[in-house]
């Protein structure tokens, strides 16, 4: 079974779209996080209010995705 051609061209779009976004997501996560987010890091979030607000950022960036 074939495609229409504009929704083809359509599904391509999108295809580079959700590629941009996930390579702007990765970037954005080690710009964040260059350290990694572990255990440690969830234990001082209430003590941290930098990481707090990292966190934060990134999980906007995420669920913007959504």
């Amino acid at each position: 079974m074939s495609l229409p051609k504009d929704l083809q061209e359509r599904l391509q779009f999108l295809a580079r779209v959700v590629v941009r976004e996930v390579r702007q997501l990765r970037e954005t996560d080690q710009r964040l996080f260059a350290n990694g987010f572990g255990l440690e890091e969830v234990q001082r979030l209430n003590s941290a209010p930098d990481l707090a607000e990292r966190m934060n950022c990134s999980r906007q960036a995420y669920t913007a995705m959504a």
